[in-house]
């Protein structure tokens, strides 16, 4: 990992489970650990189905991290109590507020994804190779088009 440059993050827009368990097969396959990985969502996110797809999840080595917004729990069958801040560069309160590190248009933007049951993929990118295979996958899967932001400091 390149220390010296910022620290970035792309994220994909799922509205449907079948791609979204594709995305993340394809994502480890290129190398993204479990660990590297955070979904975020609300309640009832792809209609429901995302609560069906963790209790099917693998072993926790396997899992992604899910982050409900508006829910302190962690979610049966994934390891969001173990969030690791120090993979994502992204702090848990941050993850769920966009606002306190993205531009407001792009927090609004993904904010009414979720509404509207979608789930977020975001998964750092930490030099330009690494980037550009999550970049892949992710256009390959998402429902929408991918973003790439550097990630600034809350305040």
């Amino acid at each position: 990992m390149n220390e010296s440059a910022k620290p970035r993050v792309s994220i994909g827009i799922f509205h449907d489970v079948a791609q979204l368990r594709d995305a993340l097969e394809n994502l480890a396959a290129a190398g993204c650990s479990g660990r590297d990985v955070v979904l975020v969502s609300d309640a009832g996110a792809l209609g429901g189905r995302l609560e069906e797809f963790a209790a099917q999840n693998g072993t926790a080595a396997d899992r992604v991290q899910l982050i409900m917004r508006h829910s302190p729990e962690p979610v049966a069958g994934w390891i969001a109590a173990e969030y690791d801040a120090t993979h994502s560069r992204l702090p848990r309160d941050q993850v769920r507020h966009f606002e306190t590190w993205l531009a407001s248009r792009f927090a609004d933007d993904l904010d009414a994804h979720l509404k509207r049951g979608g789930c977020l993929v975001l998964c750092p990118t930490f030099d330009e190779a690494r980037e550009k295979a999550i970049t892949s996958v992710l256009l390959r899967h998402s429902a929408e088009s991918v973003q790439i932001h550097d990630i600034r400091p809350a305040g």
